[in-house]
């Protein structure tokens, strides 16, 4: 079993987030916890596990998403997905083309 612990980029409800001192335990490559209590945190440390601090400049982001996102498409992310990417009535020009300067 695994913990990790560091900054998190996450968006629960749809708004930009970056979660600070955040514990991600996961066993045999699965998420089982994700732990936003310092108290919670302090325990699960106790336990016999394996500890990865994320350095400074290192964060996760959840699985299964396209990370490769230009700035101005970033507040519409998760939408559009019923549409045809390059399509007159699709993402690209619905939401992303307008934005890009």
């Amino acid at each position: 079993m695994e913990l990790y612990v560091g900054k998190i980029a996450d968006a629960p409800e749809m708004k930009d987030e970056v979660r600070w001192n955040i514990g991600i335990l996961v066993n045999d490559g699965i998420i089982i916890e994700i732990i936003n209590d310092e108290r919670r945190l302090t325990q699960v440390k106790e336990q016999q596990i394996t500890i990865i601090e994320l350095g400074e400049r290192e964060f996760l982001i959840p699985g299964f998403v396209d990370t490769h996102c230009h700035a101005s498409q970033y507040p519409y992310a998760g939408t559009g997905v019923d549409r045809p990417l390059m399509a007159e009535d699709g993402f690209l020009m619905k939401y992303a083309f307008p934005t890009e300067g």
